[in-house]
């Protein structure tokens, strides 16, 4: 595993959600490639004809229709019988999905992929609130799967954050294990465990599962149509074929209906995976994610012993330019073939580096992605 975790999580929602990068996106919204209905009403405007307050168009009147839309300044003009069109304004149900499993607790600094994906999270959120929509939150971890109940209205930003602060960094900060190793050698930063912390404003957390089968729960309990960001590494066990699988297509066609949900995949990496020969730099003091005396992530090199922190498998291995040259085609590979099964499946996916400004990701990426609008 990577060195750079986290231990010091935000403390504010501020941190989490700075007010700066909340008015820098009150501009956008969050979009969907389908037509939606839900049972309230928010600010989303659809194609489909309705009795909402917006005006759209005309049409002749027809036996049957709802005398009250009759146009009868249009009947004294024309002495024809005209009906008033309404663009109706529906209701997006918004869902977020995000990974707080082991590998996600790996980058240093700004970059750490946890912090970087809660904050995503909190900027997503905050728009579906901002525009009167209903948002709901899931925090996948190995103690199980963490649900915000639906909010709606911007009035909710701060319970909603503070809920976020509570659920995704459980634990930060307790003393990791390795196992014991037969000769001294290296060992990278472990990521820590995470003690269980008492909810809020949250159902209880589910018994322990797998990524995938945490995702096809969530599916079940889909009711309708919406959107789904799942904000994941997507390291999960096998590769071949992806441990992903089975919970991504249960969610694409979650909710009872043909079309099922528009799920966009952020699949989120940090630079120490993309390019482990880099250096990373030290936190900066006053960063939350900056701890005490924390060094820069170092280069990989020589004989290591690395932990892979989801499986809490132990590896010794020699690091060589080789080696690494190796391992960044195979990153690359892992994220073409999750690409490229996602699109085949009709579900948006786009590689988000932890290294990039969040106000970056959402006024471009998630813009350009067809997310955000």
């Amino acid at each position: 595993m990577l060195a750079g975790a986290l231990t010091s999580p935000p403390a504010t929602s501020a941190e989490l959600l700075p007010p700066d990068l909340a008015a820098s996106l009150d501009a956008l919204d969050v979009r969907t490639r389908r037509l939606l209905m839900g049972k309230l009403q928010g600010e989303r405007r659809s194609k489909r004809r309705g009795r909402s307050v917006e005006f759209d168009d005309y049409r002749q009147y027809a036996p049957g229709d709802d005398p009250r839309h009759i146009d009868w300044n249009a009947l004294a003009r024309l002495d024809r019988l005209f009906i008033k069109l309404f663009q109706e304004e529906e209701d997006l149900s918004l869902q977020i999905v995000l990974d707080a499993s082991p590998s996600m607790n790996a980058g240093s600094g700004r970059a750490n992929k946890l912090l970087f994906a809660a904050r995503l999270a909190a900027a997503v959120a905050y728009l579906g609130l901002a525009h009167n929509n209903r948002v709901s939150l899931a925090v996948l971890s190995p103690r199980g799967v963490r649900l915000c109940q639906p909010l709606r209205g911007k009035r909710n930003t701060e319970r909603l954050l503070r809920w976020l602060l509570d659920s995704a960094f459980e634990g930060i900060g307790a003393t990791p294990q390795l196992p014991p190793s037969p000769t001294p050698t290296a060992t990278p930063t472990a990521t820590p465990a995470r003690a269980p912390q008492p909810p809020l404003a949250q159902t209880s957390p589910s018994a322990p599962e797998g990524f995938s089968d945490a995702l096809t729960r969530l599916a079940r309990a889909t009711r309708g149509r919406g959107v789904v960001a799942v904000i994941s590494d997507l390291l999960v066990p096998p590769l071949d074929p992806p441990g992903y699988a089975a919970g991504l297509a249960a969610l694409r066609h979650a909710g009872g209906d043909p079309t099922g949900q528009d799920v966009y995949v952020l699949h989120t990496l940090c630079p120490e995976e993309l390019d482990p020969g880099r250096p990373a730099p030290s936190p900066a003091p006053g960063d939350p994610a900056h701890p005490a005396a924390a060094p820069a992530t170092p280069q990989l090199s020589g004989d290591l012993r690395l932990l892979d922190c989801e499986l809490g498998r132990a590896t010794e291995i020699t690091v060589t330019p080789e080696l690494l040259r190796r391992y960044q085609m195979r990153v690359q590979e892992f994220v073409a073939r999750a690409g490229s099964w996602c699109r085949a499946r009709d579900i948006a996916h786009t590689l988000i580096r932890t290294d990039a400004s969040l106000a970056e990701v959402a006024l471009r990426s998630l813009v350009r992605l067809g997310m955000l609008a």
